[in-house]
């Protein structure tokens, strides 16, 4: 950083954190680290800024490094991390999705987050998705999860941008669900989201757990 001062790297940051956080915890660090946000210390105050670090210069950091504190919490959160997420509540909707039933997650393929690409029809141009399935049944070219904030869609000038760019989306041949807040705090309704993209997707909940109800209510306290 300057002439005797030496800081960590977000990397090495993260594996320092293994040893002071719970799992879910360190996924989280771990998504904020690799996503395009950083929080206040307030945990309110939030900021822009692009990604410090990647999941791969994670795993590579992890592989490189001794063994240290944590070092087993670390390499079990470092498979649950995704990158280029735009916020804390986009993060967490993505571990309820992606992880694994027995961490409470519904176990669907992890998604990439707000990915870039071409679109074709009438209106061409680059569209972005904020949790995007790629190779989807019924030959759909993909299928994008919009989640809608309270606190960035709203407004009659952002409700038509979002369903102008939802209409874009389709032309594409990209199916497109919105999740809303509200629907993200309610159980009910966030499992009949979950059971639109297991259709759309061609997957089958066949791995079902006899605790996952309780193990989904303790992550949805943790990370909500």
């Amino acid at each position: 950083m300057g002439r005797h001062v030496l800081i960590s790297s977000p990397e090495y940051t993260f594996l320092q954190m293994a040893s002071a956080l719970d799992l879910f915890g360190l996924i989280m660090l771990g998504y904020e680290l690799c996503g395009k946000y950083s929080t206040g210390l307030d945990n309110r105050s939030l900021s822009q800024r692009p990604p410090l670090m990647t999941p791969d210069s994670l795993k590579k950091t992890l592989l490189e490094t001794s063994s240290f504190n944590g070092k087993p919490k670390a390499r079990r959160a470092v498979s649950h991390i995704l990158a280029n997420s735009a916020s804390p509540r986009e993060t967490a909707v993505a571990m309820l999705l992606s992880l694994p039933k027995r961490l409470g997650g519904y176990g669907l393929p992890q998604p990439t987050l707000n990915p870039w690409f071409r679109g074709i029809g009438r209106e061409d141009g680059w569209r972005s998705c904020d949790i995007f399935w790629n190779n989807p049944m019924n030959g759909l070219a993909g299928l994008d999860l919009e989640y809608e904030s309270d606190m960035f869609h709203t407004g009659a000038d952002r409700i038509a941008a979002d369903s102008r760019r939802r209409a874009q989306l389709r032309e594409s041949g990209i199916e497109v669900i919105t999740l809303t807040n509200e629907q993200l705090k309610c159980k009910h309704d966030l499992d009949c989201v979950v059971g639109v993209i297991r259709k759309v997707l061609g997957i089958y909940d066949r791995s079902p757990s006899y605790d996952h109800a309780e193990r989904n209510r303790v992550l949805r306290e943790r990370i909500l």
